[in-house]
């Protein structure tokens, strides 16, 4: 099913590519379903295709007045330019976070993130995430995922609340039981596909 699934969004991007079949070269994606996004949304390949729209694959060296300059030397004048570069799915909050021992979430998330169920880390009392270190879904529901994360960390406020409990932190020991978890789970996952490209 994994191969025909593939088989038919490849077919489905190519045909919608028809028009420049040498951007399907460079777009449609070798990984295999479910790693990523499963196709572009509606109209985002035809408009690619469209006679007023050249798609560079040369990267930006600099920004000037008149547009952008690209690496191999070209200069493209535009009016508008538009960042879209993606999110650091792993990153720690933009701002200072600080645990005990003056420990900043920012080095204890280096090399890599972990937590406990995606929404405590060891080391930071009364810390509660939603959507943290490997809770994403390739597919299902994200609202089911995010009402489910909001009911645990209810019931722990509840219970600190109930039994008067001043702060409460996960376990180093269960953040490292969770994360030997994940990893074992996703060696059975598309994730450990070439999902970039």
């Amino acid at each position: 099913m994994q191969k025909e699934s593939l088989t038919y969004f490849r077919t489905q991007m190519e045909a919608r590519l028809a028009k420049k079949p040498e951007i399907a070269k460079l777009m449609v994606p070798s990984f295999s379903v479910g790693c990523r996004r499963l196709t572009p949304g509606p109209g985002f390949l035809e408009a690619l295709t469209e006679d007023n729209v050249d798609y560079i694959q040369a990267k930006i060296a600099k920004v000037n007045p008149n547009g952008i300059e690209l690496s191999d030397g070209r200069q493209v004048d535009i009016d508008v330019l538009v960042c879209a570069t993606g999110f650091q799915t792993s990153a720690p909050p933009p701002f200072p976070v600080v645990g005990l021992n003056n420990l900043t979430l920012a080095s204890r998330f280096s090399p890599f993130a972990e937590s406990y169920l995606s929404i405590a880390v060891d080391g930071f009392p009364n810390l509660f995430m939603m959507l943290g270190p490997n809770s994403a879904i390739g597919s299902g529901s994200l609202t089911m995922m995010i009402e489910s994360m909001g009911d645990y960390v209810v019931k722990c406020i509840r219970k600190m609340q109930k039994e008067d409990i001043r702060s409460m932190t996960v376990k180093a020991e269960a953040v490292a039981d969770f994360s030997e978890y994940i990893d074992a789970y996703f060696q059975k996952t598309v994730y450990l596909d070439e999902c970039r490209r």
